[in-house]
């Protein structure tokens, strides 16, 4: 004789069921974007993870120190731990970024790079592998960080390490 299946088993099937049903519901309906007078202007990956902005140019003066930074698109973009997406650490991605930190009128460094990730905050911004525009001079870095705060640029190259102190420059 086959025993009675119990109350708990059928009912925790059923919740399991709902709950897929549910998500399969939702992933197939479109997110309502409300737009009057244009479209989207970034993919719909991209608008649910956060603002995105076109032509973006932040200037940033601490004395006589401007810092500007430049994208032909800014975004929010998950953060990846041990290969999932974690949506608690967003991080700021830019394209076409061009950083020019100048001093009294006189332009210290400027350099590009195609895509950038920097923390929202942007307290320090770390560029691997940039390409400098000015000084001509320069040898082109391993990686350039920008720490907001301090007001300290530190170009990287192989083991050596050059730190330009800008309030002080």
């Amino acid at each position: 004789m086959k025993k009675p299946v119990k109350p708990f088993l059928i009912a925790g099937i059923v919740v399991v069921m709902v709950v897929i049903a549910v998500l399969v519901w939702r992933s197939n309906r479109a997110p309502a974007v409300r737009s009057e007078n244009s479209q989207p202007t970034a993919p719909s990956r991209m608008l649910k993870n956060g603002p995105v902005g076109d032509g973006i140019v932040s200037t940033k003066v601490v004395g006589d120190v401007t810092v500007k930074m430049e994208a032909s698109r800014m975004w929010f973009k998950k953060s990846k731990l041990f290969g999932f997406d974690n949506a608690l650490d967003k991080k700021i991605a830019a394209s076409n970024f061009h950083l020019t930190i100048s001093k009294g009128g006189r332009k210290l460094i400027a350099l590009s790079k195609a895509q950038v990730e920097m923390s929202p905050d942007q307290r320090f911004i770390e560029i691997s592998h940039p390409r400098i525009t000015f000084p001509d001079n320069l040898k082109q870095p391993d990686s350039i960080r920008l720490d907001n705060q301090k007001m300290t640029v530190s170009i990287r190259n192989g083991e050596s390490e050059t730190v330009w102190d800008l309030e002080k420059m």
